[in-house]
């Protein structure tokens, strides 16, 4: 401790405010510019002659990044020695540091408090802090999550400012993290004594949790500022999670963990943790230096992105109420599944309903699926951009439904072939605008956090009404095959009516976008063109279920339509029923490796689909579908994961108008591959192996895509 009350005849001590492992820290007045200051004494060792002027080159190192911060690195003023001790003069910081908010989370958590993360002051200076205890609601997860994640990326942004002019801090924790009363971080107390290497475990006694795996051995290589990321994100964790991420009693056991263990996974800790913001976290946290961002500047960047997640995810919170949130989420699946059963009721009967109808070829039939299509892939979009600019989904779905179940009751009535084929591109029109905008509706309801399940439940509905309506259509047509379509017709009206009771708008995360620039976001992300190319993919191959296979089946082994429906059914029953567990798989787990392994599997299966016998054809029918189960909802979600927050509709809209063109490709190419080998074993075969192929070629190149995206923390 120092020994006086007067330094360098203008400082004069008033009270100690504490100590720290550099040394004790006073309060105190600064005489010459009549302003209180902060007095840190460091140890003796450090007040010798030959470190005194290392300690003057650090400061005015940190001073001039200090000053073109411009906030976040809070100035040394004056050095000074006393007696055997060297004292830097700072501010005196009218705040806390992070350490002590964090140590009061943890009471507050260990008495009851159900929020987790440390509450901070947002950017107008409402400190959740300062409510009462016990007082937690649903949002506080995530609003917590937004202000801690803004304060580490400018925190960041100001390490990055030291890193430039190759100032390694050395000595980031929590009780060097300062916070002020608009959230604002400043950072203090770096390793200035001695060298840029900084601070290594051995020289600094107490705790080292936030140490970097180069900090604690020595033979692991020099520290850079790659080390500062380390500890950065180490103090990043424990704020988020309340936890530490290499905890031991004592510190040669944090020491090994460290070294030895891998932190786990935040939004495994804390399910609300945004996925991309987990990930950043743990690369961030990984022992092997090269795998970090290579700075402070570099982490900020990575962070200001997962900070707008954050804030989108809090403002969804605070914005929806409970009620509406859970009345959505459990009337998702049933709209969906009212939606799709219509559309999909003339799929076992399509021979009986188009080809014998209007006596026309196996290819001219194939039109009947893909002018639907064609209609969608043409509507989707539009219909999607056009409900952000609005601002409204709910009324478009229901008079959507409204006008499709008029059409499909023209088709039961129209004379000629061309006449059925105009009816049904404008059925597809109808039919994808109401789909579109309730994934839409769902996205926008869906935090972040919980996302899979949300899409999973989405894809759930959407499934088993493709399962109900190509199952059923078989045996609701077996006299009749105009029957499916009046059906369909009473459907699509019992749907208008439920949606109209049962969705809520849910609240949009992000400004009201016009068409160009929902568009433009689409354009000039060029990253959402590989879950596009999912999309097209997969149901470029559905395409081929929907027409060539009942006409393989049909025309080949004379197979009845009942039947058909019930192969389908086989495909379509456990795609259905295991959506929603995969879909919530997908927060855990890596999207891009659900839809890379389930797609290829999925190709693999399909390209053998023409060697099987109709007798023992429900096995692979089941596999089958127990792959679209794995890799759909994850490719949707990866759609969902790079939209931004205005376009949720137009991303909704591209996803689906990609899967529209990939239905209107599939019949034809199907057909064609038939018509052009012929209609027999052979030809089927080969249209088989076709769509099968697609799969595979579709993962082997959008993979380096995806795996930039995993490696900058945009999905997983």
């Amino acid at each position: 401790m120092l020994g006086c009350t007067e330094l360098a005849g203008r400082y004069r001590l008033r009270e100690k405010l504490g100590q720290g492992s550099l040394g004790f820290l006073y309060s105190g007045d600064d005489a010459e510019r009549e302003e209180r200051v902060a007095l840190k004494a460091l140890r003796a060792r450090w007040a010798a002659p030959s470190a005194r002027a290392a300690l003057e080159a650090r400061r005015a190192q940190w001073n001039a990044a200090a000053e073109a911060a411009s906030g976040g690195l809070l100035p040394i003023l004056d050095l000074c020695v006393e007696g055997e001790h060297c004292v830097l003069v700072s501010p005196l910081f009218d705040g806390e540091d992070l350490y002590s908010r964090i140590q009061r989370a943890k009471e507050g958590r260990r008495k009851g408090n159900s929020a987790r993360s440390v509450p901070l002051p947002d950017e107008h200076g409402n400190d959740e802090a300062a409510r009462p205890f016990g007082s937690a609601g649903e949002g506080d997860d995530a609003r917590r999550i937004a202000n801690v994640v803004r304060f580490f990326a400018r925190a960041a942004r100001a390490l990055g400012e030291l890193h430039r002019r190759g100032f390694i801090h050395g000595n980031l924790k929590p009780a060097n993290l300062l916070v002020d009363a608009h959230g604002s971080p400043w950072i203090v107390d770096p390793a200035l004594a001695g060298h840029a290497a900084a601070v290594r475990a051995g020289e600094v006694p107490g705790a080292i949790d936030t140490f970097a795996p180069e900090q604690v051995d020595l033979e692991r290589g020099a520290l850079d500022a790659r080390s500062d990321v380390f500890s950065l994100a180490a103090c990043l964790y424990e704020a988020l999670a309340l936890e530490l991420p290499f905890p031991g009693p004592l510190r040669h056991q944090t020491a090994e963990q460290i070294l030895r263990a891998a932190a786990p996974r935040l939004d495994r800790v804390l399910p609300a943790i945004p996925r991309a913001l987990a990930e950043l976290v743990a690369r961030c946290l990984d022992a092997d230096p090269r795998r970090r961002p290579a700075d402070g500047a570099q982490l900020a960047a990575e962070l200001e992105r997962a900070s707008g997640a954050a804030a989108e995810d809090a403002s969804a919170s605070a914005a929806e109420s409970p009620d509406v949130r859970r009345t959505s989420r459990l009337a998702l699946p049933l709209l969906a599944c009212l939606i799709l059963i219509p559309s999909t009721l003339p799929v076992a009967v399509l021979r009986k309903l188009v080809q014998e109808r209007f006596d026309v070829s196996v290819f001219a039939t194939s039109w009947f699926m893909a002018l639907q299509m064609i209609g969608a892939f043409l509507a989707a979009p539009l219909a999607g951009a056009l409900s952000d600019r609005l601002g409204k989904r709910k009324v478009f779905v229901v008079v959507a439904l409204l006008l499709n179940a008029l059409l499909l009751l023209a088709m039961t009535q129209v004379a000629s072939f061309p006449a059925l084929l105009g009816v049904r591109f404008l059925d597809g029109v109808t039919h994808i605008t109401a789909l579109s905008l309730l994934m839409a509706l769902a996205a926008d309801g869906a935090a972040p956090a919980q996302r899979g399940r949300t899409m999973g439940l989405v894809g759930a509905g959407l499934t088993l009404g493709v399962t109900l309506g190509a199952s059923c259509g078989g045996i609701i047509g077996r006299g009749d095959p105009l029957r499916p379509l009046q059906v369909g017709a009473a459907l699509s009206i019992l749907a208008a009516i439920a949606c109209s009771l049962l969705l809520r708008e849910a609240p949009f995360r992000g400004a009201k976008s016009g068409l160009r620039a929902a568009f433009g976001a689409l354009s000039r992300d060029h990253a959402l063109l590989a879950p596009l190319s999912f999309a097209f993919v997969d149901r470029f191959t559905v395409g081929f279920f929907t027409s060539v296979f009942p006409l393989w089946l049909s025309k080949i082994h004379n197979v009845p339509v009942d039947r058909i429906g019930m192969l389908l059914g086989a495909f379509l029953v456990p795609f259905a029923l295991l959506s929603y567990p995969f879909g919530k798989l997908s927060e855990r787990r890596s999207r891009v490796a659900l839809t890379c392994w389930g797609s290829a599997i999925y190709g693999f299966g399909a390209m053998s689909l023409g060697l099987w016998s109709p007798e023992v054809l429900a096995l692979p029918m089941v596999f089958l579908g127990i792959c679209s189960a794995v890799m759909f909802v994850p490719s949707l979600i990866l759609a969902t994961d790079l939209a931004g927050p205005a376009s949720k509709g137009a991303a909704m809209g591209a996803f689906n108008a990609a899967g529209s063109l990939g239905f209107i490709c599939g019949p034809l190419v199907g057909a064609g591959v038939v018509q052009l080998v012929g209609e027999n074993g052979l030809g089927f075969g080969l249209a088989f192996v076709t769509a099968g192929l697609s799969e595979i070629l579709c993962v082997a190149l959008t993979l380096p895509t995806l795996i930039r995206l995993v490696r900058s923390g945009r999905t997983t």
